[in-house]
């Protein structure tokens, strides 16, 4: 279960939470409201769903309305909210006019555990290696994590970047080549999604239809001595590709 809340500032009203099921002419969006508040003041409006959807939250604040965009996944089993956009929410909404269903628009991911462990030292390595040295104290403390085993000899702890700074710039590299390859895997610090399009999910379903196709003829002629599972290849071969004779009069 996921609670989406809306909220307005004192003396204003009109906040709003809504499932978005496409688009709307008129409106933008063709809104189902899940919980609204229209004549009541600096309070909250909350909606729980355990339903997957593109949602909107609608605050209310002294310069307007303030909408923003939840896509909720289902990912291994248990409900995911992840933050998205206007321009985003459009093109999902238009996929969902043609009839697709959410699942099959976008694809959502978790944050990687080695990726947002990496990003995070990255981030401290960062405020640590000067940009250029007249604008660094070298005299400046060094985090002991973030250091090499070799370099982290707690009998000379706490070290100074002046004893360490070559190091650092080599974790520093090695860290950054390393989530660019687990970004190449898909895998980030942070939850991510993307919106597949109606070709690529086409694509992908029957990329998976053959993995599926293959994976149940390779079952079963493990189930076969060699030479049969070989006869089998051969027939099949022949039925996917029949040879044909040359008509003669």
């Amino acid at each position: 279960m996921i609670t989406i809340t809306a909220k307005a500032d004192f003396g204003m009203s009109g906040q709003y939470v809504a499932r978005i099921n496409g688009r709307d002419s008129k409106y933008t969006f063709n809104r189902e409201f899940l919980g609204r508040k229209s004549g009541k003041r600096n309070e909250t409006t909350e909606a729980d769903t355990d339903e997957e959807g593109l949602y909107e939250r609608c605050d209310v604040t002294k310069r307007g309305k303030d909408s923003s965009f939840l896509i909720i996944l289902t990912i291994n089993g248990d409900l995911y909210a992840f933050k998205s956009d206007k321009e985003d929410a459009m093109k999902i909404a238009k996929e969902m006019d043609s009839g697709r269903k959410l699942a099959e628009i976008v694809s959502g991911k978790l944050s990687d555990e080695e990726a947002k462990i990496l990003a995070e030292k990255l981030k401290k390595l960062r405020g640590v290696i000067p940009f250029s040295p007249n604008e660094y104290d070298l005299d400046r403390l060094i985090p002991a994590d973030l250091l090499p085993v070799e370099v982290s000899n707690p009998d000379k702890l706490p070290l100074r970047t002046r004893d360490v700074l070559e190091t650092l710039k080599e974790v520093e590299k090695a860290t950054s080549e390393r989530l660019a390859v687990l970004a190449s895997e898909g895998k980030y610090p942070t939850r991510s999604y993307v919106i597949v399009s109606a070709k690529e999910a086409e694509k992908k379903q029957s990329a998976q239809t053959l993995d599926s196709a293959i994976e149940s003829c390779w079952q079963i002629l493990q189930m076969l001595p060699e030479k049969d599972a070989k006869k089998v290849m051969s027939a099949l071969k022949l039925k996917i590709s029949p040879k044909t004779e040359n008509a003669t009069e």
